[in-house]
């Protein structure tokens, strides 16, 4: 959108993401309810409320109470990735409007290095605390790193590095972390996979004509 128009809008940007999430939230979420009300789910009258005004407000994320005690969060729980996202989506359009382009990349990739030092001594000092890793501040940078990666790769100068160099190596690497228990549950583990799971992806959308680009 800022190529073709030179600059990006704000307004249409949010009411093209609010049809595309919203639609399919109401009914589930409505669905749900109904199913709840009959009984039918495990989802008590008292907790319902709750949990459907976390996933409608998209932090389903942030409460210790529903996400660890709710009977029936089973059924909404999925919405902390939902809520993750869209808590992203507030603060990117933000960065990419205040920003000049030279900057945007640095300032997502130094963002996402302080998210993961932050995991790192959050999650060392609270090790029994397991909804933590849902918190925004301890994942956005699943979404971060995605997005400082799809900056650079408009790069003229950097987008034929790319396409040269990531064709294996991050799936190996990927494939590697996941055969050797190694690091399995380690919020390193986790910063080493929020990394090359965006140069994965990256690498069989530039090279889509060779087996790695096929096969994903």
């Amino acid at each position: 959108e800022e190529r073709i128009h030179g600059k990006i809008h704000l307004k249409d940007f949010y009411i093209r993401r609010g049809f595309r999430i919203l639609p399919p939230v109401f009914l589930y979420l409505g669905v749900i309810s109904i199913l709840a009300v009959f009984s039918v789910l495990p989802i008590t009258r008292a907790e319902l409320p709750a949990e459907l005004a976390e996933c409608l407000l998209f932090c389903r994320n942030i409460n210790p109470i529903t996400i660890a005690h709710a009977s029936g969060g089973w059924y909404t729980g999925h919405f902390w990735s939902l809520s993750l996202e869209e808590q992203f989506y507030l603060f990117l359009p933000a960065c990419l409007v205040l920003m000049t382009r030279r900057y945007r990349a640095h300032a997502l990739g130094a963002l996402a290095v302080a998210v993961a030092v932050h995991r790192a001594q959050a999650m060392g000092a609270c090790p029994g605390v397991w909804w933590l890793k849902y918190h925004p501040d301890i994942r956005i940078d699943a979404l971060l790193v995605p997005a400082m990666i799809a900056l650079l790769a408009l790069s003229p100068q950097l987008r034929p590095i790319f396409q040269k160099y990531l064709r294996f190596w991050p799936l190996g690497v990927v494939v590697f972390l996941c055969l050797v228990p190694f690091g399995h549950g380690t919020t390193w583990g986790l910063t080493v996979f929020i990394w090359l799971l965006p140069a994965i992806v990256l690498g069989s959308v530039l090279n889509p004509a060779n087996m790695f680009g096929r096969l994903l």
